[in-house]
C-alpha cells in the first residue's frame, strides 16, 4: 500500500480518501462498519474493526474520517480468517445476512484459504455477498478474490488507480436508485395519457422499502394541468443489489383533461428507499386539441407512410358498431355487419392523409368466424367466409387492428339483459355463459399468430420492402364509470360493478393471449390505454358520452329518432324505438368514442414495447374456403335420438324453435349456438318467436369425434331454453387423397385391359 498507483498517488493515502468520501456520501441512518487486518503489526490474526468503525449508523462521518486518516498498512494478509471473523461478528449481533466490500492490494499469504473461507460460509446458510475490489493487484489475488466473489454471489472489480478506487467503492457500498420513465411528449386532450417508471438498484447494496410516486404541478410559467393520480404512489418492497438485475416497473394512466382543453402536464417522478436519497425526474407533456400524427411512435409512423392498407378485423368494437352512418354490405359482407368510415383506425389514419382502410370486420363476429363464415339465418351468412381467409387476399397490409372475444363471452347479451331486467347479477345462465366464453379464449393466440403469419409472408414482406407488419389488439373500452362513482338510468351500482368485473376479466384474458403470442415469436401488440378511453367524464352514463346511452329505452327511442329525421328509417317500419340495428349500438362507442380510442393509440404508441425481428410460424389453420350451400341439416325441433355427421368446414342448416316467455320487446330472444365440447361459441344472436333456421359452420379446426350442440333462448325474464343433439365430426378428406385415388383408378383400369388382353391371347 506503500507504493505509487501510478497517477503521482500513495496507493494508501489513495484508499483513505476513498473511504471518506464514500463516508461522506452515506445516507442518514445508513450503517456501515470499517473492518481492517491483521490486528497488529507482524501478525496473521483476523483483525477487527477499527475504533469509532463498529458497525453502527454513521452519525459523525467527520469523525469516523479522522480515523480513517490515521490507519497504517503492516503486517500480512490473512484474508481467509479476516473474512471468517467478520461473519462471526455479524451473526453474534444476530444478522443471518450482510453485504460486504472487501478491498485488497495483494494475494493471502497466511491463515485459511480465503476460497475455501467463501464457500464454507456459503455452504452454513449465512447470505452473505462479498464483492471484492483488486487495487492494482497481481494476476494471482485477482484470481483468489474471484474465487471469493463467484462462491457468495457477488462480483470482482479492478481498480487500476485511487480514482478508479473510489468509484468503485462509491458504487459498491452507497446505497443508490436509478427510476427511467417512459411518457409521451404529446397527447391530445379528451383522453388518457400513460406514464411508466421503471425502478432500479444501481448499487451492491440491497435497498429495502423502496417506494415510487407520480405528481403533477405548475411549471416555470405558474400554469399546468392537474390530473388525479390514482394511486398517488407504489410501495415496490426491497431491490436486490445490481448484479441481481432486479427492476420493477409501474405505470399510471392519467386524463388528459375535457375535450379542446389544452395545456402542460408537468410530472415529476420521485423514487426512493430507506437508505436512499430521493431521486426525481421531471417532464411535460403538451396537452394538444386535435390528434397529430406527427406525435405517433416509431411504429404507428411507419404504418402512416405505408403504401399498403391497413386492415380491420374482428367485431363490432372494431367494425365501427355505433357511429350511425355504415357501409353498404358487399360480395363477402351483408348489411348487419355495420362497418363505418368513422371507426378507431379510419379516423386515426385519416389525421395521417392515409386513407388506406380495408375493413373486414363484422357485428357480432365470434373468434370461429376468423376461419369460417359467420353465422347467418335463412337469407344466409353474415360474412361469407373466414375473415382470415379475406385477410389472406389482401396484397400486403400494412397492419392489422382488431378487436375479439366480446361476443365469445355474450357480452351483448348481458348489456341487453342487464339494462331489461330489474336485476341481471344473479341470473346463473348468464354467469355461465361468460365463463364458457372466458373459457374458450384460451385459443385465441392461435388466431393472433395465424394473423401475423397471413400479413408477413415472405411475398408480402418484399412488397412492404422488408417490413414487419404488427398485429394491433385492442381492449374493450370502459364502457361505464367506476361503481363508487355511478348514476346510471336502467343500472343499479351492483350491476355496474358486474359490467365493469365482466370487462375486465375479458380484457385480462385477451391480454393474457396476446402475451402468449408475442412469447411464441408474433409481433402482436395489447393497447392498453383503450379501456380508459372514454373515462372518467365520458362513459355511457355520463351528460356527454362516447358510448352510446345506457338508458335502454331512452337510447333506443333517440338513435330511432335520429333516424326518421335523417331518412334512414321510415316510420311505417312498425315500433321504431324497438328495431334491432340500433339496439345493437348501445354501450358501443359513437364517433367520439371511436376517436377518443384512435388518440389513445396515438398515445400508446410512444411507449409501445419494442418490436419483435421477424419470426416465421408455422400455420395454425387450413385456410382453405369453408362453406357454401348447407349440406346437412339438423333439426333440433325434433327429438328422435338421431345423430348427425357433419364434415369440419362444411355449412350447415340448424332448425330450431325459438320461444321464451318474456322476449326483449321488439329484438326477442336471445339465441346463442356453441359445441359444449371445445368449447366454441358458433353465434349470437336476437330471433323473434317461432321457427328458426340458421346457417352455422363447423370450423375446421374442431377435433373428430363426437360433440354436442347446443342452442340456447334466453328471455327478458332470464328464464333459459336449452336444446342439444349429438353430432359426429369428421374431418374432410385430404386434397392429396383424391389425386392418390384418382392414380389408384388409373393403374385398376389399365391392370383390368391389361389381364383382359391377356386373357384373350391365351
Amino acid at each position: 500500500m506503500g507504493q505509487d498507483d501510478g497517477t503521482g498517488t500513495v496507493k494508501l493515502d489513495g484508499a483513505k480518501r476513498s473511504m471518506i468520501d464514500l463516508v461522506a456520501k452515506q445516507p442518514p441512518g445508513a450503517e456501515i462498519g470499517l473492518w481492517t487486518y491483521p490486528g497488529k503489526a507482524g501478525s496473521c490474526s483476523a483483525g477487527g474493526y477499527v475504533p469509532g468503525g463498529e458497525l453502527k449508523s454513521v452519525d459523525d462521518p467527520a469523525k469516523l474520517a479522522a480515523t480513517i486518516r490515521e490507519l497504517q498498512a503492516d503486517g500480512d494478509t490473512p484474508t481467509g480468517d479476516a473474512l471468517t471473523a467478520v461473519a462471526d461478528d455479524l451473526r453474534g449481533r444476530g444478522r443471518n445476512s450482510a453485504s460486504i466490500v472487501l478491498v485488497s492490494d495483494g494475494e493471502s499469504n497466511c491463515g485459511t484459504d480465503p476460497c475455501d473461507a467463501a464457500k464454507s460460509l456459503a455452504a452454513e446458510g449465512f447470505d452473505v455477498t462479498v464483492d471484492t475490489v483488486g487495487f492494482q493487484i497481481s494476476a494471482q489475488g485477482a484470481d483468489e478474490l474471484k474465487c471469493i466473489a463467484d462462491a457468495t454471489q457477488g462480483a470482482y472489480y479492478d481498480a487500476k488507480d485511487s480514482a478508479s478506487l473510489a468509484q468503485r467503492l462509491s458504487l459498491l457500498s452507497i446505497p443508490a436508485l436509478n427510476v427511467e420513465v417512459k411518457a409521451a411528449g404529446f397527447a391530445p386532450s379528451g383522453g388518457q395519457t400513460r406514464i411508466t417508471a421503471r425502478v432500479s438498484n444501481t448499487s451492491a447494496t440491497t435497498v429495502r422499502s423502496v417506494w415510487v410516486g407520480l405528481q403533477f404541478g405548475k411549471g416555470d410559467d405558474g400554469k399546468g394541468l392537474q390530473p388525479a393520480v390514482i394511486p398517488p404512489r407504489y410501495a415496490l418492497g426491497t431491490l436486490a443489489s445490481q448484479s441481481s438485475g432486479a427492476e420493477q416497473e409501474r405505470s399510471w394512466t392519467v386524463s388528459t383533461g375535457p375535450p379542446g382543453k389544452t395545456g402542460k402536464l408537468n410530472w415529476s417522478i420521485s423514487v426512493w428507499g430507506d437508505t436512499t436519497v430521493p431521486l426525481i425526474k421531471r417532464g411535460t407533456i403538451t396537452v394538444t386539441d386535435h390528434i397529430d400524427p406527427s406525435h405517433a411512435g416509431p411504429m404507428l409512423k411507419e404504418i402512416f407512410d405505408s403504401t399498403t392498407p391497413a386492415v380491420i378485423m374482428g367485431d363490432s368494437y372494431s367494425s365501427g358498431e355505433g357511429t350511425g352512418n355504415y357501409l353498404p354490405g358487399d360480395t363477402k359482407h351483408a348489411d348487419q355487419c355495420h362497418q363505418s368510415r368513422t371507426q378507431y383506425a379510419a379516423q386515426l389514419l385519416a389525421k395521417a392523409r392515409n386513407p388506406k382502410v380495408r375493413n373486414i370486420a363484422c357485428s357480432g363476429a365470434v373468434m370461429s368466424d376468423l376461419i369460417s363464415p359467420q353465422m347467418g339465418d335463412e337469407n344466409g351468412f353474415a360474412v361469407s367466409t373466414g375473415q382470415l381467409q379475406i385477410l389472406n387476399d389482401v396484397a400486403a397490409p400494412s397492419a392489422v387492428f382488431m378487436t375479439l372475444g366480446g361476443n365469445d363471452i355474450g357480452f351483448s347479451d348481458i348489456a341487453t339483459k342487464c339494462l331489461t331486467e330489474m336485476n341481471c347479477t344473479d341470473d346463473m345462465h348468464l354467469r355461465g355463459s361468460v365463463n364458457l366464453g372466458l373459457r374458450s379464449l384460451d385459443g385465441l393466440s392461435r388466431y393472433y399468430k395465424e394473423i401475423y403469419r397471413v400479413i408477413n409472408t415472405d411475398d408480402k414482406r418484399e412488397r412492404r420492402g422488408g417490413r414487419v407488419a404488427p398485429v394491433i389488439v385492442l381492449p374493450y373500452p370502459l364502457v361505464l364509470p367506476k361503481s363508487d362513482q355511478a348514476h346510471c338510468p336502467s343500472l343499479s351500482r351492483q350491476e355496474i360493478e358486474y359490467i365493469n368485473d365482466v370487462e375486465d376479466s375479458l380484457n385480462a384474458a385477451v391480454e393474457k393471449q396476446v402475451v402468449k403470442a408475442r412469447d411464441a415469436g408474433a409481433d402482436v401488440y395489447f393497447v392498453d390505454t383503450v379501456k380508459g378511453s372514454v373515462r372518467p367524464d365520458h362513459t355511457a352514463c355520463h351528460p356527454e358520452p362516447y358510448i352510446n346511452p345506457a338508458s335502454f329505452w331512452t337510447g333506443l327511442a333517440a338513435k330511432s329518432t335520429d333516424a326518421l329525421n335523417a331518412g334512414t328509417l321510415k316510420s311505417d317500419d312498425g315500433d321504431i324505438a324497438l328495431k334491432t340495428r340500433y339496439a345493437a349500438e348501445l354501450l358501443h362507442p359513437n364517433v367520439a368514442g371511436h376517436g377518443a380510442e384512435a388518440a389513445a393509440i396515438l398515445a400508446w404508441s410512444v411507449t409501445a414495447p419494442p418490436r419483435i425481428p421477424y419470426r416465421a410460424l408455422p400455420a395454425e389453420f387450413n385456410l382453405s374456403a369453408q362453406g357454401g350451400d348447407p349440406s346437412a341439416t339438423i333439426d333440433m325441433t325434433k327429438s328422435d335420438g338421431s345423430v348427425t355427421v357433419l364434415e369440419a368446414g362444411e355449412a350447415t342448416k340448424v332448425v330450431t324453435d325459438v320461444a321464451c316467455a318474456t322476449p326483449f320487446g321488439g329484438l326477442g330472444c336471445i339465441t346463442r349456438l356453441w359445441l359444449n365440447s371445445e368449447p366454441r361459441v358458433l353465434g349470437t344472436t336476437h330471433l323473434p318467436s317461432g321457427r328458426a333456421e340458421l346457417s352455422v359452420v363447423i370450423p375446421r379446426d374442431i377435433p373428430p369425434g363426437r360433440h354436442h350442440l347446443s342452442v340456447a333462448t334466453t328471455g327478458a325474464d332470464g328464464a333459459q331454453q336449452v336444446k342439444s343433439v349429438e353430432i359426429v365430426v369428421k374431418q374432410p378428406l385430404p386434397s392429396w387423397f383424391w389425386g392418390m385415388a384418382v392414380l389408384t383408378m388409373v393403374f385398376a383400369l389399365v391392370a383390368g385391359i391389361a389381364l383382359w388382353r391377356l386373357r384373350r391371347l391365351q
